[in-house]
């Protein structure tokens, strides 16, 4: 399988796809076990302070990676911030005239938000954050 066909394959994916492992910080794709996402746990307590993160209840917020493999093979590692109280993660985005992330990464917050009551789109609109196509 080629990188595309991985990232096509998340991409046409639903976060309904997925089984979390919260022990283990993974999440398995129930049609393909081969593709999981690893939430990186070992850099949680290094801090995140950006004006975006200050708009949540808790302003404490903490960056972790989340690595997507396939098999064995690490295919992306992708920044990620902890904000309020632990209650979202969602994919570190690009500060500028706009804040944003691209539709991949949206994909990927979907799916790390998806087993918890709150919704990443509440959490973007509350940021600031907007979704641009890749």
């Amino acid at each position: 399988m080629k990188e595309e066909d991985i990232f096509d394959l998340i991409m046409k994916s639903s976060p309904d796809e997925y089984t979390y492992n919260d022990q283990e910080g993974l999440y398995f794709n129930k049609e393909d076990i081969n593709l999981r996402l690893h939430i990186m746990r070992e850099n949680e307590e290094t801090i995140y302070n950006e004006k975006w993160t200050s708009k949540f209840a808790d302003k404490k917020a903490t960056v972790t990676d989340v690595q997507i493999y396939y098999l064995m093979t690490l295919i992306k590692t992708i920044p990620c911030v902890w904000v309020d109280g632990c209650r979202y993660l969602i994919p570190a985005p690009r500060l500028g005239d706009e804040i944003t992330i691209n539709a991949f990464e949206y994909k990927i917050g979907s799916v790390l938000n998806h087993n918890h009551s709150y919704r990443l789109d509440e959490a973007l609109q509350r940021a600031g954050i907007s979704v641009k196509e890749n």
